[in-house]
């Protein structure tokens, strides 16, 4: 009897190692990591900070002030980016509810820090037409609160997912082959749109250190 009871000891624990090693394969399958999610948290955090810093105090002469008739004005830019933020959000939310694509989680990865530098990135673009400023918002508050009711249910969204967003992809239809937004998976258009806020912030400082900008 002893050597049966041997027998159902070494079966019970090799069951429950495969039950470990299971467990422990289905973590390592979220690609999406904790670290992941605070970065974005800092950056939507940090950056509508910084924004508002950069606004603050603004007179109405400053907030309407254009260098020329073809430049933006910082009511301008502060429309733009809560319409940017618009758009974000609404295909992070579309894509969430599509199925996940487990064949690229993680391997979208290695173009984090190409993303990221879209903030610097010297090439100007320019805007389509549905995120083009025409001064929706008359005053400032308006367009402020336009923009963080926006950057708010981003917050949320990160804040609260359940998904691997490294399983969630987004397509552009781009000749180059390798250009790396033909494939990205949702963790990088959240880090688009900080890197987006953070590229127009310095637009704002631009503007703001002109000579002719109003005192």
């Amino acid at each position: 009897m002893r050597w049966m009871y041997l027998i159902l000891l070494v079966t019970s624990a090799a069951l429950l190692s495969c039950g470990s090693e299971e467990n422990s394969t289905d973590t390592a399958k979220d690609s999406w990591s904790v670290e992941d999610r605070q970065t974005l948290l800092r950056g939507f955090n940090g950056s509508r900070i910084d924004l508002l810093e950069a606004v603050n105090g603004l007179s109405d002469e400053q907030w309407n002030f254009k260098a020329d008739s073809n430049s933006w004005s910082i009511a301008y830019i502060v429309e733009h980016l809560g319409l940017q933020e618009d758009m974000h959000f609404r295909e992070v939310y579309v894509i969430s509810l599509a199925p996940p694509h487990d064949e690229f989680a993680g391997d979208t990865r290695k173009n984090d820090e190409k993303v990221t530098s879209y903030e610097t990135n010297p090439i100007k673009t320019e805007s389509a037409w549905f995120v083009t400023p025409l001064g929706r918002w008359q005053t400032k508050e308006d367009a402020l609160f336009q923009f963080n009711s926006s950057r708010d249910k981003m917050i949320e969204f990160v804040e609260s997912t359940q998904l691997d967003l490294r399983k969630y992809v987004t397509f552009r239809n781009i000749p180059d082959e390798t250009d790396f937004r033909r494939i990205r998976d949702l963790h990088q258009i959240l880090l688009t749109t900080i890197a987006h806020t953070r590229r127009h912030i310095r637009q704002i400082e631009g503007i703001k250190s002109l000579p002719n900008f109003p005192d």
